[in-house]
């Protein structure tokens, strides 16, 4: 059995992506936000921050699926390889001599 070395960076570009797309949401719907035509119509404004805001939440639950995919898909590697613990466990068995 080997380690599984690539773990830390699949989980690192997981993590990463799921923060610039969050990001690009919070951008996007504060872009949305101060665009708002005709600030006197009240009932306009709450419909575009409540098609604003259900836009993001979507965005958000898709970014968040797309996240927990990736590092399932990370972690389910580890079925063939072996736990750290047991490489440090034998690298540190050198030093006990």
């Amino acid at each position: 059995m080997s380690t599984n070395t690539e773990l830390p960076m699949h989980l690192y570009k997981a993590n990463l992506e799921l923060l610039q797309t969050t990001g690009k949401l919070i951008q996007e719907s504060g872009q949305q936000f101060l665009s708002q035509a005709a600030p006197g119509d009240l009932q306009a404004f709450v419909s575009n921050v409540g098609n604003s805001q259900a836009a993001f939440v979507a965005g958000l639950g898709a970014a968040v699926q797309t996240w927990q995919k990736e590092t399932t898909e990370a972690l389910g590697g580890l079925a063939g390889a072996a736990p750290f613990g047991n490489a440090m466990g034998d690298f540190l068995k050198q030093f006990g001599k």
